[in-house]
């Protein structure tokens, strides 16, 4: 797994939204994007409880390399590295959310291997389309909270 891995959350190419937003002032852009950022974030913070049924392997390789890992000290607990780095990148309209830590498209990503579905781990795909509703409230509300403090509601 490299170490440069990023997972990002980019939601672009969505015209309609694109020319909306265009129509808000400034302030209000970047509040809503801010706000369903925070959201977002929080949304992807969340575990599943930690499972009691047996880890579903991908390939025995998988399995013999985190056993290996297992008897050097590593993997004994959860270490809430991957929750933790969840975090907003930048300002305003150009927020953008991401997971620098290397293996999250692995647990939450495109690439979230059959252990980590079984268990239970909801993907950002999964987590938009579930919470898209939130993630649009979330955004209004910042909108809403930029037009007040421009006056202009």
């Amino acid at each position: 797994m490299p170490n440069n891995s990023l997972i990002g959350i980019d939601i672009q190419g969505i015209a309609t939204i694109q020319n909306r937003l265009n129509k808000l002032p400034g302030l209000a852009k970047d509040m809503g994007v801010e706000a369903a950022n925070e959201y977002i974030v929080n949304l992807m913070q969340v575990q599943p409880p930690v499972p009691n049924k047996p880890f579903v392997w991908s390939s025995d390789k998988q399995r013999r390399y985190v056993m290996a890992k297992i008897s050097k000290g590593g993997y004994t607990r959860r270490t809430q590295e991957l929750r933790n780095a969840w975090k907003t990148v930048g300002n305003g309209y150009q927020q953008m959310v991401v997971n620098e830590t290397p293996y999250a498209d692995y647990v939450q990503g495109d690439n979230q291997i059959i252990g980590h579905k079984t268990n239970n781990w909801q993907t950002i795909e999964m987590n938009l389309k579930n919470k898209g509703k939130e993630i649009l409230k979330k955004f209004e509300g910042g909108v809403k909270s930029a037009l007040k403090k421009l006056k202009l509601n």
